[in-house]
């Protein structure tokens, strides 16, 4: 977003800011049975200003399930803006955004998140007690505190006790662990 987006169709996913295939080479759209085509949100033609900055103008895009997109911009290009339109936070001054209905959003902002007194499992499943925690939720949630270099003595510390490094990682296990439709890592 620092400088203009350009905006061209592409086989029928708006590019310029677009979907990463595998390997981070840019792809084209997703055959028409496939249920990824799903569309998650779209932007159409949305523009963003305060006072006499333009951070953005004209842009569309949509979001379908199992994509992948990477916002890179310098400082201040608007990025975060877009994450709040996206989150509702805030409204674009022109254009519209549509979501999908029931369409679940993860965040995890870049700011430090909080740290209480739940343990890393408790955050990352969701639960406040080990007692009523469901095994499977448990198993899965282990499955990736570990794949995010968790170890197992981790699991029953208190987030409090951890670093800010690692109590963003509790936080992302917990999106993870609750699969949403979109996840927006700022």
């Amino acid at each position: 977003l620092a400088g203009p987006i350009e905006r061209k169709e592409e086989r029928g996913v708006n590019a310029g800011v677009g979907p990463m295939g595998e390997h981070g080479a840019w792809r084209g759209g997703v055959a028409s049975g496939d249920s990824r085509l799903v569309r998650v949100f779209t932007f159409s033609d949305i523009s963003k200003s305060y006072g006499p900055r333009t951070l953005f103008e004209g842009v569309s895009l949509t979001i379908n399930r199992a994509d992948r997109l990477g916002l890179v911009g310098a400082n201040g290009a608007g990025k975060s803006t877009l994450f709040r339109i996206l989150l509702d936070q805030e409204e674009p001054d022109d254009g519209q955004v549509t979501r999908q209905r029931g369409a679940t959003v993860g965040f995890l902002p870049q700011e430090s998140a909080p740290a209480g007194d739940e343990t890393v499992i408790e955050l990352a499943t969701g639960t406040e007690a080990h007692g009523s925690m469901d095994g499977s939720l448990v198993a899965k949630a282990k499955r990736i505190l570990k794949g995010l270099s968790f170890k197992e003595t981790d699991f029953d510390r208190p987030v409090r006790e951890l670093s800010c490094g690692l109590v963003m990682r509790s936080h992302l296990a917990r999106l993870l662990v609750q699969e949403p439709d979109l996840l927006m890592l700022d």
